[in-house]
């Protein structure tokens, strides 16, 4: 069942590999960072063309990962810019099927942190969001934080957010 909510925009930086720019990033789900695998934008958004096949350091990992053009890229949500996590989001999967880009996890399927969080390896990608956001701020990543209306997947059994995870199923 999709229910009404109120949620939370996370605006985080991530910079350019070659110069001191950054690309500001709108995310709901800011805990999926450390699997993020390249960013998108719409190839019509004038306010991005002139970063299209350029890359950027990821914010946390800091390894290097493309900013690629697509035109499913909503313009009007949030920065218009997408962070791409293709094993935690459905869009995200169909943009990285589509690309060839890596599928990579960061928690397995009991919503346990993987490797790939560093430090917050070992703890459950639910319970960390707002001490994470915490540490975003500090480091100077996340710069703002908005409210917005969207409409949750929430099972109709029990009535908790269904968060999208990679599986054989």
């Amino acid at each position: 069942e999709h229910k009404p909510s109120k949620s939370k925009l996370y605006h985080l930086k991530y910079p350019l590999q070659k110069n001191n720019e950054y690309l500001l990033v709108a995310t709901s789900r800011p805990e999926t960072i450390f699997a993020d695998v390249a960013l998108f934008v719409n190839p019509n958004d004038h306010r991005y063309q002139k970063y299209l096949n350029q890359s950027v350091k990821h914010p946390f990992t800091e390894k290097i990962i493309p900013i690629l053009a697509d035109e499913s890229i909503k313009t009007d949500f949030g920065t218009g810019v997408l962070k791409c996590t293709p094993a935690h989001d459905f869009t995200d999967y169909e943009l990285g099927k589509k690309r060839h880009l890596s599928i990579i996890s960061c928690c397995d399927e009991k919503g346990i942190l993987n490797e790939l969080a560093g430090s917050w390896q070992g703890q459950e990608i639910g319970s960390i969001r707002e001490e994470f956001v915490k540490e975003l701020e500090k480091k100077g990543i996340c710069v703002k934080i908005e409210e917005y209306e969207t409409n949750l997947a929430c099972s109709t059994k029990s009535g908790v957010v269904i968060e999208p995870l990679l599986s054989r199923q």
